[in-house]
């Protein structure tokens, strides 16, 4: 998050709804990877990403923004890494 801090981030509504848009485009990109290709990484936690996609878009007004705050600063680096990793894999499984 730079030297700005987490805090003053996610104080910010216009960066906030961006990064609450970046967890619904990563939830959708990530709920069309095939279960072959899925079961390549299962330490990613796939249906969690597709449920926490799923009541981004269709609770809005439930969401919890204690828990994305949460999993984008704690689960979204190992996330990204996982998903780095698959991709090479599938770019040379060798």
């Amino acid at each position: 998050m730079g030297h700005r801090g987490w805090k003053a981030v996610w104080a910010d509504p216009l960066t906030r709804q961006a990064l609450i848009l970046d967890v619904i485009v990563v939830g959708e990109a990530l709920g069309k990877v095939s279960p072959a290709v899925q079961g390549l990484a299962p330490e990613i936690p796939w249906p969690a990403i597709r449920g926490m996609r799923n009541r981004l878009i269709h609770e809005y007004w439930l969401h919890d923004e204690h828990i994305i705050a949460n999993a984008i600063a704690n689960d979204f680096p190992s996330l990204i890494s996982a998903v780095g990793d698959l991709i090479r894999l599938m770019q040379d499984p060798s």
